[in-house]
Protein backbone atom coordinates (compact mmCIF):
# COMPACT_ATOMS: atom_id res chain seq x y z
CA UNK A 1 0.00 0.00 0.00
CA UNK A 2 1.18 3.29 -0.87
CA UNK A 3 1.91 5.90 1.69
CA UNK A 4 2.20 10.03 1.38
CA UNK A 5 1.94 11.65 5.07
CA UNK A 6 -1.29 13.77 4.92
CA UNK A 7 -2.95 11.33 2.57
CA UNK A 8 -5.71 8.96 3.54
CA UNK A 9 -5.09 5.52 2.29
CA UNK A 10 -7.97 3.91 1.89
CA UNK A 11 -10.40 7.01 1.53
CA UNK A 12 -13.71 7.01 1.65
CA UNK A 13 -16.47 8.02 -0.95
CA UNK A 14 -17.37 11.59 0.00
CA UNK A 15 -21.16 10.79 -2.45
CA UNK A 16 -22.63 8.04 -0.28
CA UNK A 17 -26.36 8.38 -1.30
CA UNK A 18 -28.82 6.47 1.53
CA UNK A 19 -29.32 2.67 1.05
CA UNK A 20 -31.88 1.97 -1.18
CA UNK A 21 -33.34 -1.81 -1.28
CA UNK A 22 -30.68 -2.57 1.03
CA UNK A 23 -27.74 -1.40 -0.62
CA UNK A 24 -25.28 1.91 -1.54
CA UNK A 25 -25.54 3.88 -4.69
CA UNK A 26 -22.78 5.81 -5.82
CA UNK A 27 -22.71 8.15 -8.66
CA UNK A 28 -21.02 8.21 -11.89
CA UNK A 29 -17.41 10.60 -11.12
CA UNK A 30 -17.73 9.92 -7.49
CA UNK A 31 -14.90 12.02 -5.35
CA UNK A 32 -12.80 9.94 -2.66
CA UNK A 33 -10.92 12.68 -0.94
CA UNK A 34 -8.11 11.44 -0.12
CA UNK A 35 -6.09 14.70 1.80
CA UNK A 36 -3.56 16.58 1.07
CA UNK A 37 -0.01 15.15 0.41
CA UNK A 38 2.84 16.68 1.42
CA UNK A 39 5.56 13.26 2.08
CA UNK A 40 5.96 10.33 0.44
CA UNK A 41 7.75 9.05 -2.87
CA UNK A 42 6.01 10.41 -5.94
CA UNK A 43 5.52 8.14 -9.01
CA UNK A 44 4.29 7.21 -12.24
CA UNK A 45 4.02 3.01 -11.13
CA UNK A 46 1.00 3.50 -8.76
CA UNK A 47 -2.59 1.36 -9.73
CA UNK A 48 -6.00 2.37 -8.27
CA UNK A 49 -7.32 -0.72 -6.43
CA UNK A 50 -11.16 -0.53 -5.31
CA UNK A 51 -13.69 -2.28 -3.57
CA UNK A 52 -17.29 -2.71 -3.03
CA UNK A 53 -17.82 -3.20 0.88
CA UNK A 54 -14.00 -3.80 2.36
CA UNK A 55 -14.22 -5.55 5.46
CA UNK A 56 -12.08 -4.11 8.46
CA UNK A 57 -10.17 -6.85 8.74
CA UNK A 58 -9.77 -7.80 5.25
CA UNK A 59 -6.67 -5.32 4.15
CA UNK A 60 -5.31 -5.27 0.49
CA UNK A 61 -7.31 -8.57 -0.20
CA UNK A 62 -10.39 -6.79 -0.45
CA UNK A 63 -9.25 -4.42 -3.41
CA UNK A 64 -10.07 -6.72 -6.18
CA UNK A 65 -10.66 -4.46 -9.17
CA UNK A 66 -8.32 -3.00 -10.52
CA UNK A 67 -9.45 1.26 -11.41
CA UNK A 68 -6.30 2.25 -13.46
CA UNK A 69 -3.05 3.69 -13.21
CA UNK A 70 -2.19 6.75 -10.50
CA UNK A 71 0.54 9.09 -10.44
CA UNK A 72 2.08 10.95 -7.29
CA UNK A 73 3.50 14.23 -8.84
CA UNK A 74 6.07 15.86 -6.61
CA UNK A 75 9.82 16.26 -5.95
CA UNK A 76 11.45 13.93 -4.11
CA UNK A 77 12.16 14.60 -0.75
CA UNK A 78 15.54 14.28 1.56
CA UNK A 79 17.65 16.45 -0.63
CA UNK A 80 20.68 18.19 0.47
CA UNK A 81 21.91 21.20 -0.94
CA UNK A 82 25.07 23.29 -0.13
CA UNK A 83 26.11 26.59 -1.08
CA UNK A 84 29.05 28.80 -0.68
CA UNK A 85 28.64 32.38 -0.18
CA UNK A 86 30.20 34.42 -3.01
CA UNK A 87 29.50 31.61 -5.11
CA UNK A 88 26.70 30.39 -7.37
CA UNK A 89 23.85 28.59 -5.72
CA UNK A 90 22.27 26.11 -7.80
CA UNK A 91 19.87 23.25 -6.53
CA UNK A 92 19.17 19.79 -8.26
CA UNK A 93 15.84 18.76 -7.75
CA UNK A 94 14.13 15.98 -9.39
CA UNK A 95 10.96 14.09 -9.03
CA UNK A 96 7.60 13.13 -11.20
CA UNK A 97 6.02 15.86 -13.05
CA UNK A 98 7.85 18.34 -12.36
CA UNK A 99 7.62 21.48 -14.49
CA UNK A 100 8.32 25.36 -15.23
CA UNK A 101 6.18 27.16 -12.89
CA UNK A 102 7.42 25.23 -9.99
CA UNK A 103 9.79 27.31 -7.25
CA UNK A 104 12.13 26.16 -4.36
CA UNK A 105 12.10 28.22 -1.06
CA UNK A 106 14.60 27.73 1.41
CA UNK A 107 13.00 28.45 4.91
CA UNK A 108 14.47 28.55 8.47
CA UNK A 109 12.09 26.80 11.50
CA UNK A 110 11.39 23.36 12.70
CA UNK A 111 7.91 23.01 11.15
CA UNK A 112 6.57 21.68 8.33
CA UNK A 113 7.08 23.60 4.75
CA UNK A 114 4.01 25.24 4.67
CA UNK A 115 3.03 25.63 8.16
CA UNK A 116 3.08 28.99 9.99
CA UNK A 117 6.41 28.50 12.73
CA UNK A 118 8.44 28.62 9.70
CA UNK A 119 9.83 31.78 7.73
CA UNK A 120 11.99 31.94 4.98
CA UNK A 121 15.31 32.34 5.43
CA UNK A 122 16.77 35.82 4.18
CA UNK A 123 19.66 34.99 2.18
CA UNK A 124 21.77 38.70 1.04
Amino acid sequence: VAVWSGVNNPAATALLSPPLNPGFVYANGDTYDAGLGYAGIPSTRYKVCWSFNPTSGGGIADYKVDVGQFTMNGAVQDVVGQCTLGQSCNLIISGTGLSETNQVKIVMGPGLCGSSSITAAVLQ
